[in-house]
């Protein structure tokens, strides 16, 4: 629950118009002053819907009015780009795993980086490509280059930023990794 959504929900109220809550992430059960005001949201709410099964359950363990309705699910759609895809250039000769998504601890690129320590001396022909980074993200991207280089990984574990349109790089692996750490809200990970 932000300050954007309390000036919205006020801006609605005060127009008495109906609100419709939409759940697209976990509640924010880290801060009591941040739930007591998502939950405020929600009891003043016509209706409630969720991105998931899994963001609905997760949310009425948290505000008793879920548990009073059935639930409303509309999917997000998976996101789509104009930008034309990059290429990457990955050798045929090689093995290529491919993590696409934010540079950050809870996604799992660190334990990754030690699943590839681990698997490079077993497997010469593979190589590991880790896509993603924002402005958010530059912590932990120093923090995995640094692990790469104490590690001796910078050979065979490339960093690439920041990618517009990444589908060629999942077209063009031979394993496509989502090491999440923690529950995904709605992960975007899928087949084409």
């Amino acid at each position: 629950c932000s300050s954007d959504l309390n000036f919205v929900e006020l801006v609605v109220r005060l127009h008495g118009l109906p609100l419709i809550a939409r759940l697209g992430d976990a509640p924010p059960a880290g801060s009591t002053l941040q739930l007591a005001l998502w939950r405020r949201f929600l009891r003043g709410s016509r209706k409630v819907v969720a991105n998931s099964k899994f963001i609905w359950n997760e949310s009425a363990r948290y505000a008793e009015v879920l548990n009073r309705q059935s639930p409303c699910i509309i999917h997000s759609a998976a996101p789509s780009t104009l930008t034309p895809a990059v290429e990457p250039n990955f050798s045929p000769a090689r093995r290529h795993v491919v993590y696409v998504g934010q540079i950050l601890p809870e996604k799992g690129v660190f334990e990754l980086v030690e699943a590839a320590e681990m698997l490079v001396s077993r497997y010469p022909d593979v190589l590991f490509h880790l896509v993603g980074g924002s402005v958010f993200t530059k912590p932990a991207e120093a923090a995995i280059r640094q692990m790469l280089v104490d590690r001796k990984l910078t050979e065979r574990v490339f960093l690439h930023g920041w990618v517009g349109n990444a589908r060629r790089y999942l077209a063009c692996a031979d394993v496509h990794v989502a090491p999440s750490t923690c529950a995904e809200a709605f992960s975007n990970a899928r087949s084409e």
